[in-house]
């Protein structure tokens, strides 16, 4: 079921053991999600690992985010948001099979999964910074009709909300980095649930590929603050 929490940065924080005892959701919010590790290591439930699909999806979304979508315009950028998003709620999913939980080469094929996405996270990021960050000596004409180019392919995306339109590029901009941000979060989540996991069953290959990550994803959030 659904869990929310008013922790503002997933990155950094661990929800109290006490209070650990809801299963993770695909639901998310930009003001964090609550990690679930309690019920992740409960195993005393009944589980039919004849009904498992869980592998055979893990890596049927490994190669979907194995090779990125491709080009340098607007339109890349959205179909890389689609792709992390779509995929990102596919993990969540993997996430709630306890029998996949005391399985270390699923855990692990998971991980590289968040790894995969997070180098999507990364190329975004590389896009972003290029294009609408301040460019510093780049004022010459071209750079301008660049930059001006890049605004009008984004508008061509329309965003409404009942009535009220985001039609500039200021706007869709903003927006943008908003649902970046929020996807972010909800990956950091899932890897840090994975994490977390694996310190209690002691697998430290697995804790230190977290680990890793986790510096990785700190590192992401500060360009979409």
């Amino acid at each position: 079921r659904a869990t929310s929490s008013k922790s503002s940065h997933v990155f950094y924080s661990r929800s109290n053991p006490s209070d650990q005892s809801r299963a993770p959701s695909s639901t998310s919010s930009r003001n964090g999600m609550e990690i679930d590790t309690d019920s992740y290591e409960d195993s005393s439930n009944s589980y039919d690992e004849t009904d498992c699909e869980c592998t055979e999806t893990a890596l049927q979304i490994l190669e979907e985010v194995a090779v990125p979508p491709v080009g340098t315009d607007w339109a890349m950028a959205e179909n890389t948001i689609f792709l992390l998003k779509n995929n990102i709620s596919r993990c969540l999913v993997l996430a709630q099979c306890r029998g996949c939980r005391q399985e270390s080469g699923v855990c692990m094929l998971n991980l590289v999964i968040y790894e995969k996405l997070t180098t999507g996270f990364e190329e975004v990021a590389q896009w972003w910074r290029k294009r609408y960050q301040p460019q510093g000596v780049r004022t010459d004409s071209h750079s301008r009709r660049e930059r001006h180019h890049h605004q009008q392919q984004q508008l061509k995306t329309r965003i409404t909300m009942g009535k009220y339109q985001i039609d500039t590029a200021e706007e869709h901009q903003a927006v943008f980095a908003t649902i970046i941000a929020c996807q972010l979060q909800r990956l950091a989540g899932l890897s840090m649930l994975m994490t977390e996991h694996s310190k209690k069953v002691k697998w430290q290959a697995h804790v230190q590929y977290g680990e890793v990550l986790r510096r990785r994803m700190m590192t992401l959030e500060d360009v979409w603050r």
